[in-house]
């Protein structure tokens, strides 16, 4: 089982040993770890008032439900979804903006694993 990893706001994450690491030993620095993929999606709906709402969401593959974190004018969305996939998290903000005739951005960066 892999081990619990702390995730950085979309930052390349550090966690397994790399497998050519002389011996099989634990690597002495950081730097002597395998990246892990992750695809990164931040969304923000700007209101009228020039108040924001942000909302951020990592996966490491694509179609995963993971959490959401929100940040800002969080009251003025209403319900606010606990998780969901990259793609529909994406989709759902767009359209409540578009129906409340408010501004949306998005942005997103990094890769999903690829699948073997």
């Amino acid at each position: 089982m892999a081990p619990d990893l702390l995730l950085d706001r979309g930052q390349p994450h550090k966690g397994w040993p790399n497998p050519r690491s002389a011996g099989g030993e634990k690597p002495a620095v950081m730097n002597d770890c395998v990246d892990i993929l992750m695809r990164t999606l931040s969304c923000t709906i700007t209101f009228k008032d020039g108040s924001k709402l942000l909302a951020k969401a990592s996966s490491r593959m694509a179609g995963a439900e993971v959490p959401v974190e929100y940040s800002g004018a969080t009251e003025k969305l209403g319900t606010l979804i606990e998780s969901a996939s990259l793609g529909f998290l994406e989709w759902y903000l767009r359209s409540r903006a578009q129906n409340m005739g408010e501004s949306f951005e998005v942005e997103s960066g990094g890769d999903y694993e690829s699948s073997v």
